[in-house]
């Protein structure tokens, strides 16, 4: 899925991850788990993707990005914020993933 690269506020980031209609299916979007994430990060999503995402105005690599438990990623070294680090007022950009049931 591509990174949506707005930075948006905690409590609209699920507003970012629509329904998904690829044919007679529809899949649900979500935020992923910060175990998927690391797993991600650890693959090298960012050399997968190819780095800055063309149009979108950030740069993969070096941003940061909503996790489902309201927790922030950071692209760049692989490190998670908790909640209670996490500032009113912050913005972040929105990475949705396919739900698994």
């Amino acid at each position: 899925m591509r990174p949506e690269t707005d930075k948006v506020f905690s409590a609209e980031r699920f507003k970012k991850c629509p329904k998904l209609k690829n044919g007679a299916t529809e899949a649900q979007l979500t935020l992923p788990y910060f175990t998927e994430m690391k797993a991600a990060w650890d693959r090298k999503i960012v050399d997968l993707a190819k780095g800055v995402a063309p149009g979108l105005g950030n740069d993969l690599a070096t941003g940061t990005f909503w996790l489902a438990g309201g927790r922030v990623f950071n692209m760049q070294d692989g490190t998670v914020r908790e909640v209670k680090d996490i500032k009113p007022g912050e913005k972040h950009s929105v990475l949705c993933v396919i739900k698994k049931d």
